[in-house]
């Protein structure tokens, strides 16, 4: 259904652009897809939108039916200049210039059911696309996991990548190469750590500058 595709959008947003908040949640008879951009982001708002908001629509429009419209659409930048073409995806129902980003559908709409539905490609699908979600999360995993190994190594003066990567069973390449996917590196990791304790030592301790030097090796 309508519903089963926005609630995949919501769960699976991260996996072909930028880290966007997204949420659907339903009441009072209508569901509200909304979403808002991190501080770092960089695109164009207005054209980003455009892109991402006319291709959901029009892509729920062709599996669903043509006369699929949303209840009611807020964006958070002004108007585009060709409203009649916003008119005919989005419908007469789109305000600009607003504080949030949504698009809401009423519950008959949600329960359309699309054209030639295939239950099971979408079941295998979402399995693919959970697995994909786990990789993901586990290689953010590993950054956080690296740098608790470079403080603690660090600390006792002892190691560095290769026995990093023994300790996770990896060999230093694949680390690395796991890393890098994670957009960061060992010696990134390793900078920021050596930066973080020189601070802490600095400010909260006594220690003499050759002292120090030897904790961060």
């Amino acid at each position: 259904t309508v519903r089963h595709a926005i609630q995949d959008v919501e769960r699976y947003v991260g996996l072909f652009m930028a880290p966007i908040a997204v949420t659907f949640t339903e009441a009072d008879g209508r569901g509200v897809l909304a979403w808002r951009y991190p501080g770092t982001f960089s695109a164009p708002r207005l054209q980003f939108s455009g892109l991402v908001v006319g291709a959901l629509v029009m892509r729920l429009q062709k599996c669903a039916g043509q006369d699929v419209r949303p209840l009611l659409v807020e964006l958070d930048h002004p108007p585009f200049e060709c409203a009649e073409e916003v008119r005919r995806i989005l419908g007469s129902r789109v305000r600009f210039d607003r504080p949030e980003n949504f698009l809401a559908f009423d519950s008959n709409t949600l329960n359309r059911r699309a054209a030639g539905v295939q239950p099971g490609l979408h079941a295998l699908m979402r399995q693919l696309g959970d697995r994909v979600l786990e990789d993901q999360r586990q290689e953010a995993d590993i950054v956080e996991q690296t740098r608790r190994q470079i403080e603690s190594r660090l600390r006792n003066g002892v190691g560095g990548l290769d026995s990093i990567a023994d300790a996770f069973g990896l060999s230093a390449r694949a680390l690395q190469g796991r890393l890098k996917r994670s957009g960061t590196t060992y010696e990134t990791l390793l900078a920021e750590t050596r930066q973080h304790l020189a601070e802490s030592y600095l400010r909260d301790t006594g220690l003499s500058m050759t002292q120090i030097a030897m904790l961060l090796g």
